[in-house]
């Protein structure tokens, strides 16, 4: 199975639900057993791969709700910043040349669209760099970015479990709780990469074309 697994997948489907499974492991001498006293066994590896798979999935639909929850006091995903005045995701140069590749490539003018038409513009923006066959570095910081966010639910989901299994363990459960927020920390740093990677990959692209016609 783990062959055919995509770089997403591994990265931040399985990744995530192995460490949310290893400290189900931990925890709870059940679980730890189905694989193995001494051991994750070759059998026991590919019921752990199945397994991760499926709790790194669910571990990301609990992302998906605090990566909302995280995203509020910044007013919305980074891609929309460049909506606001005084963002700082592009400079000035940047920002203009944006909105004139928008206006070549979409006959759309930025400084006119409010955050939900612009979300689907940026979906536009990364097809565009698609087709250009430029997206490594933005591919990776998001895959970083999903990575992150699946690492610090892990974390939150593991430190929620310590406390209702043992109500003694805070320390464990505290300790858990500040790996989770540095995780979230990190993909707050990644998904702003990201978001300028994407826009500034766009401005080349478009501005490319532009010298070719």
């Amino acid at each position: 199975m783990i062959d055919k697994l995509d770089a997403y997948e591994l990265i931040d489907v399985v990744a995530p639900g192995s460490v949310l499974l290893f400290g189900a492991m931990l925890l709870f001498p059940a679980v730890r057993a189905s694989f193995g006293l001494e051991g994750i066994e070759l059998g026991g590896f590919g019921l752990f791969v199945i397994l991760s798979f499926v709790a790194g999935h669910l571990v990301q639909a609990v992302g998906n709700l605090v990566e909302t929850l995280i995203w509020l006091p910044f007013g919305d995903m980074p891609t929309s910043w460049v909506l606001r005045p005084g963002q700082r995701l592009l400079d000035a140069t940047q920002l203009e040349r944006l909105r004139q590749a928008c206006s070549r490539e979409f006959g759309i003018e930025s400084g006119r669209l409010d955050a939900r038409s612009w979300s689907s513009v940026t979906r536009e923006i990364y097809s565009a760099v698609k087709a250009r066959g430029t997206t490594e570095r933005v591919d990776a910081f998001n895959r970083t970015y999903g990575f992150m966010r699946g690492i610090g639910s892990a974390f939150l989901v593991l430190s929620a479990v310590v406390v209702w299994y043992d109500r003694r363990a805070w320390g464990w459960a505290l300790a858990g709780s500040a790996t989770a927020g540095l995780a979230f920390f990190r993909m707050v740093r990644f998904g702003e990469r990201y978001g300028r990677e994407v826009l500034v990959e766009f401005i080349r692209i478009s501005r490319d074309s532009d010298r070719s016609a």
